[in-house]
């Protein structure tokens, strides 16, 4: 934590003058990356509009969008989307990108789901595609599947990189339920996949949109081997499914040795 942390947390109108007065009147960039740090940490409307206003203000590649953007990411942004959707589309600095998409996540205006899905497709730096990726979550569209389901099957891809695109699809699914179909296939194919992120994905997937999979959570759920994580995910998804045929399995799951973790879920 800096020095100005501090200060910054407590909040108030006179923290943020001071910290609004630096950033205005400093020329030395880095008291004014300090002072956007610092207004990143204040956490009120009034702080993000300032970064939003100081960020209107640079260009695509000035040395304090990293900053700027960096700090949004503390401070969810719902409008003025257009200002980091040039960031994301056209700044020279991956990082920049990165946290631009981010920060997108939170917009609820219509241009943002074309310009996340753009990065997620086409960034050359992979951190910007994860990040746009993870945006889509909340801004993906069901046009959006015809290009993200063969994602989810190419090994080339990084794991982490193709169990968010499934999380998108997964989602999509819920809110389409003309998906129904394509969505057992993708959780079908995830299931197999050897990466646990992938397969987390999609035993989380299956209580998220109610599949008949019961037999293939239970699999999961008796078996010692798996990790631990993905049997809790499997207890979960067969609580959501409201399988009375699991019952006699999560009360041996309950009193047996199994770790914490799992016992826990299984009880939910």
């Amino acid at each position: 934590m800096n020095s100005v942390a501090p200060l910054a947390l407590m909040g108030g109108t006179e923290v943020y003058r001071y910290f609004d007065s630096k950033l205005s009147a400093e020329n030395e960039i880095s008291v004014k990356t300090e002072a956007i740090r610092a207004l990143g940490m204040v956490r009120e409307l009034r702080a993000r509009d300032r970064l939003l206003s100081e960020l209107a203000t640079t260009e695509p590649g000035d040395e304090l969008n990293e900053a700027l953007v960096g700090s949004l990411c503390e401070n969810p942004v719902s409008s003025h989307s257009d200002i980091v959707v040039d960031l994301l589309r056209f700044d020279s600095n991956p990082t920049v990108r990165r946290d631009a998409a981010a920060v997108l996540e939170h917009s609820s205006e219509a241009l943002v789901a074309e310009a996340l899905a753009c990065a997620a497709k086409d960034d050359e730096d992979p951190d910007v595609r994860f990040s746009a990726m993870a945006s889509l979550r909340i801004h993906g569209r069901k046009s959006d599947v015809n290009w993200i389901e063969p994602l989810i099957g190419d090994g080339a891809l990084e794991p982490g990189f193709r169990a968010v695109a499934l999380d998108v699809l997964v989602r999509l699914a819920q809110l389409n339920p003309s998906l129904d179909s394509k969505a057992k296939e993708w959780i079908d194919l995830g299931l197999q996949d050897k990466d646990y992120d992938v397969r987390l994905t999609s035993v989380v997937g299956i209580g998220m949109l109610g599949l008949p999979y019961e037999q293939a959570c239970k699999l999961i759920v008796s078996n010692p081997k798996e990790p631990s994580g993905l049997r809790a995910a499997a207890c979960k998804s067969l609580a959501q499914l409201k399988d009375l045929g699991a019952v006699e399995m999560l009360l041996k799951v309950v009193n047996s040795n199994n770790s914490q973790e799992v016992a826990e879920a299984a009880r939910s």
